[in-house]
């Protein structure tokens, strides 16, 4: 899919159907809203092919269940110098694409902490216009997957990158508290920094925070394997 990008500060928007369409009140099954976030800096090249494939079954394991299909509502996001909201947070039933033309291109550095922002406040928003529509839902989910530190050479940025991680973080532990959010981390290999990513779910003082770590190809699709099922399970109900 060839990227049309609408850039608002280290923005960069790829989905040509957002803002249309908005809320399907005619399907008023409970909403399960979901970001996945995936680090695409130049550490984690060479695994474009296996993330575009395994984003395509996740979509197809959804629509499997009839349930899941109206109720999960579902957003992708790449970072690396920059953040691309690469498919907005929307009923799965009613993204045609399926994750077929998204294209993962992984080069440049880690801006974990803009992203992690960017990612949440589009939750917010959803979560904002599922309830002007007066529909249901369950608590938001943020999926991170990233190989590697924060990090950014250019000063300015590496500042805001910095304050945005900050942020972030007392807004997620927040959230978390009060049942608003679920974050769950994916570290890539030994690079990320466990503690932060502990800190990143909400929950780093409990022993079962929600943090994973995968070390090889066939660990990351298992990684989505298991996302469609936890998605699955959490929109009909089985888990929140």
């Amino acid at each position: 899919m060839a990227r049309e990008k609408i850039q608002t500060g280290r923005v960069l928007n790829s989905d040509k159907l957002s803002g249309m369409g908005g809320i399907d009140i005619m399907n008023t099954q409970k909403r399960q809203p979901a970001i996945i976030l995936v680090d695409t800096s130049g550490s984690m090249r060479g695994n474009e092919e296996l993330l575009q494939n395994s984003v395509v079954r996740l979509y197809e394991e959804i629509m499997c269940n009839p349930v899941a299909s109206n109720a999960v509502e579902l957003g992708i996001m790449e970072f690396n110098d920059y953040i691309h909201v690469l498919v907005e947070p929307k009923e799965v039933y009613k993204q045609e694409d399926m994750g077929r033309s998204l294209v993962f291109k992984c080069a440049g550095q880690t801006l974990t902490g803009l992203a992690v922002k960017e990612a949440i406040a589009r939750l917010e928003k959803r979560i904002q216009e599922i309830k002007k529509a007066g529909i249901p839902h369950y608590s938001p989910i943020l999926f991170l997957l990233s190989d590697g530190e924060p990090y950014c050479s250019i000063d300015e940025v590496e500042q805001e990158n910095k304050a945005a991680l900050i942020e972030s973080i007392k807004k997620i532990e927040n959230m978390v508290q009060k049942n608003k959010l679920r974050v769950v981390c994916v570290e890539v290999g030994l690079g990320c920094n466990h503690e932060l990513m502990k800190k990143l779910t909400g929950i780093s003082d409990e022993p079962n925070a929600r943090v994973m770590n995968i070390s090889s190809a066939g660990e990351l699709a298992d990684f989505f394997k298991w996302t469609s099922s936890y998605l699955i399970q959490s929109a009909t109900g089985v888990i929140n």
